[in-house]
């Protein structure tokens, strides 16, 4: 099998499931159905890396509305902060860096950096909304990161929509809503949701669309 090939198994299927994860997912179909929310409030992103982190950055700025929204960076750093925060997410940065989380704040995007368990536990610090960029192969630890958000979505590389098919078929056996986000935008629209300050346009809306596709 090719590097590429190998790779691609690595983000998109799912690992080897011990006999904790097997049970776990029996109790799970046992338990009473959760109530839907009207829209995902932690989402993660997995799929190509030049894609997940811009695309995670859209759909937390797109949860968060005016307010600020955690932005979780798995196997990823914190990006350069290119614009001032607003004080919400100064705030929340500093409450995060307080209880000894990797974080940082510019525009409307407060950066948590870490391990997916560090990640999941400033997300539930913040209490805001938030967005995972998993630039990771999936493990069980992973797994269990996705397991806790409200949905997943996929973010592909342009000239690769074929390959959101098939990260979603290993997807289904964590039983967690998910789609194929829209594919990377322009460079203008990249550097504004970056900066946390706005995402825009079409994109927004295909954003939009696929957070309502994974309900």
């Amino acid at each position: 099998m090719s590097p590429l090939g190998r790779r691609l198994i690595e983000m998109f299927v799912a690992p080897p499931r011990s006999g904790q994860d097997r049970s776990s997912r029996g109790a799970a179909r046992h338990s009473p159905p959760a109530v839907a929310s009207p829209r995902p409030t932690a989402v993660a992103v997995i799929g190509a890396r030049d894609a997940v982190t811009v695309t995670a950055a859209g759909v937390a700025l797109v949860l968060a509305g005016r307010g600020p929204a955690v932005l979780g960076h798995v196997g990823g750093e914190i990006p350069p902060l290119r614009a001032p925060a607003i004080p919400a997410a100064t705030r929340a940065a500093t409450r995060l860096r307080e209880r000894g989380h990797d974080a940082a704040a510019a525009g409307r995007l407060v950066h948590a950096a870490g391990t997916p368990t560090d990640v999941v536990r400033a997300i539930a610090a913040a209490g805001v909304p938030a967005a995972v960029a998993v630039s990771t192969p999936r493990d069980g630890e992973v797994d269990r990161l996705l397991r806790a958000q409200d949905a997943v979505l996929v973010a592909v590389a342009s000239g690769d929509a074929g390959l959101g098919p098939l990260a979603l078929a290993g997807l289904l056996a964590l039983e967690v809503p998910a789609a194929v986000a829209p594919e990377r935008p322009d460079p203008a629209a990249v550097a504004l949701a970056l900066a946390g300050l706005a995402v825009r346009g079409g994109w927004a809306r295909g954003l939009r669309d696929a957070l309502e596709a994974a309900r």
